[in-house]
């Protein structure tokens, strides 16, 4: 019954949020070699869409049989998978974690969801069903599970849940004008990942073709010329890919590309650094050798200055591009500033903040300022 398996795993759950961000999402705890952690998505506790390091600060969790609230540390993230293992420095000796599936699902197979939705019920339970156990999801065709369950804000990185409790899958999105479509990373993707994040506690970096791939449905057959729905399209691709806009991907290592297990295996989860390809490239068949990609994040670039002009006295100070909001660095204030000239301030404690804040009212007469203070990213990594 479904309230069996609310009772067995709702202990095995936890509430996410930056106290900076105010993102909001869920995660649930795993046992792996006596050790304990969290499971939730990657954009709960980072920006997945910048191409730096990008770890939101002060993260917490709460949990428990006394809903406490403890500082939240990240061991590692996939960005393009979407997936991240965090950790707590907390007593959980009340902590049930919950187990991975080991039984087959099937799709009308019951699915459970629990979690934080909009913020308003912690453990908030729905029932939904499956409605595809293999599909891909996002540019780079991630192995997901699709669902009937309803997926608000909130419930990101809950636990996909089989009819008797175990995990599935880790919820990534829904469509919110169609609440009962959600979707996350099946479990097939997820715990080689999870596995690989806890053992080198370090990121993992997403392997995947050099294009963005997109399942051939019935419009995208029409628009191609295409007798069947077989294969992936190439929407864009890299210019040393070795593929071309439009190539329609057939096998992937001799194996029919009928679904995104088979990008799973062959790709994503691939030790190899090329792949042999069988491609309908404007109806003619061609095999072709393609590289691999591992993604990773770029470094981020020097501090450089460049002056910018304050409209209202024309004084220019120094700002920093290129990484933008500043972190940790730079508080443009043009003529206000109460050290008098056009250095950037480096801020280095609350205490400088509130002095310059200070001075800044006294000069202006007390004037409201837009003053937004950014605080440091990446504090709340596991080294």
């Amino acid at each position: 019954m479904a309230s069996t398996v609310y009772n067995n795993v709702k202990l095995g759950i936890a509430s996410i949020s930056s106290g900076v961000t105010n993102s909001l999402g869920t995660g649930f705890f795993i046992n792996k070699d006596n050790e304990i952690y969290i499971c939730t998505a990657a954009h709960v506790i980072a920006d997945i869409d910048s191409p730096y390091e990008s770890v939101y600060p002060e993260l917490y969790a709460s949990y428990g049989l006394d809903n406490r609230v403890v500082d939240l540390y990240v061991v590692g993230i996939d960005k393009k998978a979407d997936i991240a293992v965090c950790q707590v420095k907390d007593d959980l000796s009340d902590i049930v974690p919950l187990k991975w599936s080991e039984d087959n699902v099937s799709v009308g197979d019951v699915c459970y969801l629990i979690g934080n939705p909009l913020g308003v019920d912690e453990m908030s339970f729905s029932q939904g069903i499956i409605r595809d156990m293999s599909i891909s999801k996002g540019k780079y065709a991630v192995e997901s599970v699709m669902t009937t369950c309803p997926a608000h804000q909130g419930l990101s990185g809950c636990s996909i849940l089989n009819k008797v409790g175990d995990v599935i899958g880790i919820l990534s999105a829904g469509v919110a004008e169609q609440e009962t479509l959600s979707w996350g990373r099946n479990l097939n993707i997820a715990v080689p990942i999870i596995e690989t994040i806890i053992s080198t506690k370090k990121d993992h970096r997403f392997r995947y073709l050099g294009g963005i791939l997109l399942e051939v449905n019935l419009p995208l057959a029409i628009q191609l010329n295409r007798k069947n729905l077989d294969g992936y399209a190439i929407q864009k691709a890299l210019s040393d890919s070795m593929l071309m806009r439009k190539d329609v991907i057939l096998e992937i290592n001799g194996k029919p590309l009928k679904s995104a297990a088979v990008l799973t295996d062959e790709i994503a989860l691939s030790t190899t650094s090329k792949a042999q390809l069988k491609v309908d490239r404007d109806g003619n068949i061609q095999y072709i050798e393609v590289p691999i990609y591992t993604y990773n994040d770029m470094p981020r670039p020097a501090r450089q200055s460049l002056p910018i002009t304050y409209p209202r006295d024309n004084i220019a100070m120094p700002y920093p591009i290129g990484d933008q909001p500043p972190i940790g660095g730079y508080l443009p204030i043009g003529s206000h500033s109460p050290i008098g000239n056009n250095s950037p301030i480096i801020i280095k404690d609350r205490e400088q903040i509130e002095a310059i804040i200070s001075a800044i009212a006294s000069n202006s007469g007390g004037s409201n300022l837009p003053i937004k203070i950014i605080k440091r990213q990446g504090s709340n990594r596991i080294m």
